[in-house]
């Protein structure tokens, strides 16, 4: 098993600890058609299970596609270089968060009806990572309604120059307004005129 599968497996389960039990929580704020992430898994039958598990990855992938858009769309019509990389941050979590769900469901598929408690483990993987899929689509749809302004706030440049350096004995210059530096003309050598 690679690290950073492990390490996003001991994320999700540090982070979900209402997931990570199996309890129930509040889902009363999902939004129309939305499979539940979090049920009663010990109650599950081994087929509800299974079929718990394809529409939660179903919601996942669905999740996935809008998130894709949003990046898309933000890529055509703003090109706001902290937008994108918001966007595009969450949609690479939510991007393993989907292939380790996807491995669990396969890893369920064939441990259905043999072996209980590791169906209910790979469940609560499915679980958690449907319940960061979510909240990582939240957080990108987030990203996406920010309004990222860049304030000119009239960069200065301060130099201190050793009184050793110069010959003239000014050791402090001071504040520098940086949009004040002219161009040059090129030096004689220069090949460029």
């Amino acid at each position: 098993m690679k690290i950073t599968t492990i390490l996003v497996v001991l994320i999700a389960l540090t982070s979900l600890s209402p997931v990570a039990t199996g309890q129930e929580a509040g889902g009363d704020d999902l939004p129309a058609g939305a499979t539940p992430v979090v049920t009663d898994i010990k109650n599950l039958s081994s087929s509800e299970r299974l079929s718990w598990a394809s529409e939660l990855l179903s919601d996942m992938n669905e999740v996935r596609v809008r998130v894709e858009g949003l990046l898309e769309q933000t890529r055509a019509e703003e090109q706001d270089v902290l937008k994108l990389n918001c966007i595009n941050e969450r949609l690479s979590a939510i991007k393993g968060f989907t292939k380790v769900a996807e491995k669990a469901n396969v890893t369920l598929r064939s441990l259905s009806g043999t072996d209980e408690e590791k169906e209910i483990h790979q469940a609560k993987l499915i679980g958690l990572s449907g319940a960061q899929v979510q909240q990582l689509g939240e957080e990108a749809e987030s990203c996406y309604g920010q309004i990222v302004q860049q304030v000119d706030d009239g960069t200065k440049l301060k130099v201190k120059v050793a009184d050793d350096l110069r010959d003239d004995g000014i050791g402090d210059v001071g504040v520098v307004d940086t949009t004040d530096i002219g161009t040059y003309p090129y030096p004689d050598v220069s090949p460029i005129r």
